[in-house]
């Protein structure tokens, strides 16, 4: 457990939920491709 008391709530909130949890591990490159993609889908139509 995390001794930061906001994240040890997040993980007690996380763990009284019954759904999947995905975790994922995004490289910066990916992030940095996200960030204009709406502009290039919106010129796309």
């Amino acid at each position: 457990m995390s001794d930061d008391p906001e994240t040890a709530r997040q993980i007690e909130e996380l763990s009284a939920d019954d759904r999947p949890l995905l975790v994922l591990d995004v490289d910066d490159v990916v992030l940095e491709f996200i960030r204009p993609f709406p502009h290039f889908l919106k010129s796309r139509g």
